[in-house]
């Protein structure tokens, strides 16, 4: 007979995210024989959303489907917002879990579904102008100096003699010109003045209604039940165990834990397909 194609998890295949608390499990193919003509054997064929998700019952889906989105088995995306949440496993628990996927998908390797997120990355390039400098030949000509300066043609004048009696005063104005022309041209800054910072406008705001009564809240319409756990070994592993329903409880040194299952006295055995009745999932 053909082997079932369900997946299932194992109390044995849990393990824990960055944090510590929160868990996810490893990945199994069930081991059953399958119902003739069919891919799923007799406990694979109805299987529902159980509490417990390493319940044989619990519906993980086939090895060879994608994992459902309720499953808390690594790969799928109840794991990948686990890691967002709670950080992502140690590297040795996610290699683990990886060759535990890839065994129970062996048979349908050439068909096996991976979830790609794909990340879209747009560069942005941004291209830097350099301004041209503009350069100013330097002359040594006064005349052209000025011209330059002030954007004046200046038409060359043809040379006079001059007059004796005015040599004199006409050097000295030439001399006076030719300063004029060398200095430097200082230009006069001119004073900012800064601009006046608006006051903001305050609004009044006026109470209309005070509360002078303030709710009570009284817990007496509630019934609080206090449940005492002990120490409890089975198999080298410690638990914390509920006396009266014999429940069972993680032991993370003094810490409780997530719920197991329950003790069988009689089989001394412990019942994982049992859900716990406390709870408020």
């Amino acid at each position: 007979m053909t082997q079932c194609i369900g997946r299932i998890s194992k109390v044995d295949g849990i393990h824990h995210f960055k944090e510590g608390r929160h868990r996810f499990y490893l990945e199994y193919r069930c081991s059953n024989n399958v119902i003739p003509h069919t891919n799923n054997c007799a406990r694979c064929t109805d299987r529902s959303r159980d509490k417990i998700q390493s319940s044989g019952k619990y519906d993980h889906g086939n090895v060879n489907e994608p994992i459902p989105i309720h499953s808390q088995i690594y790969g799928g995306k109840w794991y990948t917002d686990g890691c967002v949440k709670w950080g992502v496993p140690r590297d040795e628990d996610i290699k683990k879990a990886e060759e535990h996927r890839d065994v129970a998908r062996a048979e349908f390797a050439e068909h096996t579904i991976i979830n790609v997120a794909t990340t879209t990355t747009v560069a942005t390039v941004a291209t830097s102008i350099q301004p041209r400098k503009r350069t100013i030949k330097r002359n040594d000509n006064p005349a052209v100096a000025v011209s330059s300066i002030y954007s004046v043609p200046i038409v060359p004048i043809e040379p006079v003699e001059p007059d004796p009696a005015t040599a004199s005063t006409a050097s000295l104005a030439t001399a006076s010109t030719a300063s004029l022309a060398t200095a430097p041209l200082i230009q006069p800054r001119k004073r900012v003045k800064p601009k006046p910072i608006p006051k903001p406008q305050i609004e009044s705001i006026i109470a209309t209604h005070i509360e002078n009564e303030i709710e009570e809240f009284c817990i007496d319409d509630y019934e609080i039940e206090y449940v005492k756990l002990t120490p409890f070994e089975h198999n080298d592993i410690s638990y914390f165990r509920e006396p009266i329903k014999n429940k069972l409880f993680e032991r993370k040194s003094k810490t409780i834990g997530a719920y197991i299952g329950r003790y069988d006295s009689y089989t001394d055995t412990i019942r994982t397909d049992i859900p716990d009745s406390d709870s408020e999932d």
